[in-house]
């Protein structure tokens, strides 16, 4: 009996610590996101941004993301756009954003070439009416572009102190390989 009422006492006072921890706050801005040297469309910087959030909600539950629209809504409010966020001062965005870290991603993407692969296939049957052996050829060709991907990935304090700062190309040469160099930054990132 006395080992449960302190048993019960003690997950009390761990739900009261727990409760009154005050989550810290993320921000993870728009990306800088270039294709070829070109700056991509908004709808990209903001498709990434949601592609990281959404990646640190499944590594943990310990900090808060603010939503990207409330982030939007902030840098807007303060004529900050997804072209010129990076130039902005860390401590002055978390100001803006109420957040205790700011998250900045970088993705280059540049053309390095082609790769072409062609099939040929030859096939026989038999003719319905003649009963002649048919043989047919038919030849296919894919090219796939190449790009060579990097990633610049920073998280800042509220006070701009950098606690990460990495810079990755990835292994990979389709388009979307980002994704995956985004996930290693999230997965090795004190956040």
């Amino acid at each position: 009996m006395k080992k449960t009422v302190f048993f019960v006492g003690l997950v009390l006072i761990l739900f009261c610590i727990v409760l009154t921890t005050k989550a810290q706050k993320v921000a993870v801005l728009p990306s800088v996101f270039y294709i070829d040297g070109q700056l991509a469309p908004k709808m990209k910087a903001e498709q990434v941004q949601k592609e990281i959030v959404a990646l640190y909600k499944k590594k943990s539950t310990v900090f808060q993301y603010s939503s990207t629209m409330e982030i939007k809504k902030k840098l807007k409010e303060n004529d900050i756009d997804y072209r010129t966020v990076a130039e902005v001062e860390p401590e002055r965005l978390a100001e803006i954003l109420g957040v205790d870290y700011v998250v900045y991603a970088n993705i280059m993407m540049d053309q390095e070439g082609a790769q072409t692969n062609n099939t040929s296939n030859t096939s026989t049957s038999k003719g319905i009416i003649s009963g002649d052996d048919i043989k047919t050829k038919t030849q296919s060709s894919e090219t796939r572009i190449k790009y060579a991907t990097v990633v610049e990935y920073n998280i800042y304090k509220s006070n701009g102190e950098m606690v990460y700062s990495e810079s990755r190309k990835s292994n990979l040469t389709y388009p979307t390989a980002y994704k995956g160099t985004l996930k290693w930054h999230v997965k090795h990132s004190p956040l």
